[in-house]
């Protein structure tokens, strides 16, 4: 309710998030693998997706370091106006 409510400390946040982080964490490395094992040799390209099978690992594993380049250039972009940056804080914009 401090979420919705606006009175979130950033501890509480943090407690929040932290569970999603760490079930992240184990469950993307094993879903990789998962994923190798369940599909047949010749299926696994179309089981790791159509994008990496049409253009290939390099361009795949490019576009999503994109993916995340922008969005961490979009939380960097976040201000909150009811709490600026201090003085000399850099500053993306």
């Amino acid at each position: 309710m401090a979420l919705i409510g606006g009175g979130a400390k950033l501890l509480s946040v943090v407690m929040l998030t932290a569970p999603i982080g760490v079930g992240t964490a184990f469950y993307y490395p094993a879903r990789g693998g998962l994923v190798a094992q369940l599909a047949a040799k010749d299926q696994l390209a179309r089981a790791n997706g159509a994008f990496v099978a049409s253009a290939g690992p390099k361009w795949a594993i490019g576009i999503d370091g994109l993916t995340y380049a922008v969005s961490a250039l979009c939380l960097a972009l976040v201000r909150d106006p009811a709490n600026p940056m201090p003085p000399g804080f850099p500053a993306l914009c």
